[in-house]
């Protein structure tokens, strides 16, 4: 979003101003209203709900958001009596997490230090393409690059279809589809066998990988096992490597044993909490999206609560699950059955035309906004963005949105701020 930004702000299809649904869903058929009309009608809705103690039948569904804009999101719906909270991105990285926390019992992803390293092992994270922060990877990539050929990185991609980031390693490394954690699993048996890891669990590694010699794994990856074993010695022989793992591999039906067998790689080679491995992050400074992150799962069971009544409303903001979940998920069938749908959005997608009321929220570059990355960067790390232009349609902040709301259906004493700049600035005097 951030190299595209100024296509989001001047784009001739953003919608400028509020719109009230008049036709049949899905028809384009729309009327433009005032602010206070539709914050009226929306207010007046959750304020019944709430009243009535049916504030759970509110449902609020966001792309991934961090920062005091989370926050307020928490804080809205908890006044209103909803768990009903969820942030929803098709490309969250959920396995990557769950393998992460059942390794080394970390809630938060670690820092993959992708500039120090002298050799990765990348299996089928595309970094330089959209592996959980690629910008930040290609600096790294491309600040290790620029050293003498002696003390550059040397990068190494397995996958079954070449990547940007394979067509930039050098060494790619084809493996059958799906089998990606079983090459690791071997490489791990070869580094153990040859005494790489003399750690006092070291029994207990060669019993649980005695099933993957490199002769057994090259037959089910198609990797041969010279290959295997020559890239097991030089991960173990080069200090600092790194071991990753993503793309596809991490979304088969295997991918957190997959990713789990990359992390048992680093473990074994000792590449954990150092400077060029993988470098634990510590709690974020503020809000992040992480434990309100909607699996496929749970999508499922919203759209199954909706079917059966259970939602009244929906307020969706920068997501557009009709287009990304599967047809089999029925999440458009979902939608018909909620009375009161209303938009967030700026632009009209397959989940906004659907809305029967569009509050259309400005760009970044037009409010106020933070963030607390996730994954962080192996420290603490908050951000602030100010507006750099006004408005340029009747539209309003995300955050300004959803205080309004508060305001009018009486949650001043919970929720104070008039405006989402209140909000932050009060926020970051509590931080700093």
């Amino acid at each position: 979003m951030g190299q595209a930004g100024l296509q989001v702000l001047y784009n001739p299809d953003r919608i400028t101003e509020p719109l009230l649904r008049t036709g049949e869903r899905g028809a384009m058929s729309f009327e433009q209203i005032t602010w206070e009309d539709g914050l009226g009608q929306l207010a007046e809705r959750l304020e019944l709900l709430r009243a009535a103690r049916r504030g759970n039948n509110v449902c609020l569904l966001s792309e991934g958001t961090n920062g005091h804009l989370a926050q307020l999101f928490e804080s809205f719906m908890r006044q209103l009596g909803s768990n009903r909270l969820h942030h929803y991105d098709f490309d969250h990285p959920h396995t990557l997490y769950a393998a992460n926390q059942g390794f080394f019992g970390q809630d938060h992803l670690p820092y993959y230090d992708l500039q120090n390293t002298r050799l990765l092992l990348s299996f089928g994270a595309d970094y330089l393409t959209n592996w959980i922060s690629p910008l930040h990877h290609s600096l790294g990539f491309g600040a290790s690059r620029q050293r003498q050929e002696e003390e550059r990185g040397r990068f190494v991609q397995i996958e079954p279809r070449m990547s940007i980031s394979g067509a930039a390693a050098d060494e790619w490394v084809a493996a059958s589809p799906g089998t990606e954690g079983i090459l690791a699993l071997g490489m791990a048996n070869h580094m153990v066998s040859q005494g790489v890891y003399q750690g006092a669990d070291r029994a207990a590694w060669s019993a649980a990988l005695s099933d993957y010699s490199p002769s057994m794994v090259a037959e089910q990856t198609g990797v041969s096992e010279s290959t295997i074993t020559r890239l097991a010695d030089d991960f173990a022989g080069t200090q600092p490597s790194l071991a990753i793992g993503g793309g596809a591999a991490a979304n088969h039906s295997n991918g957190v044993d997959m990713l789990v067998a990359v992390n048992v790689l680093n473990y074994l080679a000792g590449n954990v909490g150092r400077e060029g491995g993988l470098l634990f992050n510590p709690q974020p400074a503020g809000t992040v999206s992480r434990p309100h992150q909607a699996s496929y799962r749970s999508m499922l069971e919203l759209a199954e609560a909706a079917q059966q009544g259970e939602i009244d409303v929906l307020i969706i903001n920068g997501t557009n699950p009709v287009f990304t979940l599967p047809a089999a998920a029925e999440f458009r069938e979902a939608l018909d059955a909620i009375p009161l749908v209303v938009s967030l959005s700026s632009f009209f997608d397959e989940t906004t035309v659907l809305a029967d009321l569009i509050l259309p929220s400005n760009s970044y570059l037009e409010s106020w906004g933070d963030n607390f990355p996730e994954a962080g960067v192996g420290f603490r790390v908050g951000a602030v963005s100010q507006p750099v232009v006004s408005p340029l349609y009747n539209t309003r902040a995300t955050g300004d949105i959803i205080l309004s709301l508060a305001q009018r259906i009486g949650m001043s004493s919970t929720i104070p701020w008039t405006s989402m700049e209140e909000c932050i600035k009060d926020g970051w005097r509590r931080i700093y």
